[in-house]
């Protein structure tokens, strides 16, 4: 008998609330737009763990965690020369 993890399956409604965290580095999605999270830091044993529940091939391990937007922005634009020149003859 081989070893499997624990699971967690969370309903779309829940994981897209801005509220939620993650439960696990390792998830999958069912055909019923659930997450199904495997309770484990290995990868292997996540897989295993899907591939005994649903069937091996069946489902493709996920692996990391959603970040949500803290409300700051961390990129900023740059003007190249064609933009500038965009920009300028556009008012005239």
């Amino acid at each position: 008998m081989s070893k499997n993890c624990d699971t967690v399956v969370v309903d779309f409604d829940e994981y897209t609330s801005m509220e939620f965290r993650e439960v696990s580095a390792y998830w999958i999605k069912n055909a019923f737009g659930q997450k199904v999270y495997f309770l484990t830091r290995s990868r292997e044993l996540a897989i295993q763990t899907c591939d005994d529940l649903y069937g091996k091939g069946q489902y493709v391990v996920s692996s990391g965690k959603m970040q949500k937007n803290s409300g700051t922005n961390t990129v900023r634009g740059t003007l190249n020369s064609k933009s500038r020149q965009g920009h300028k003859t556009r008012g005239k």
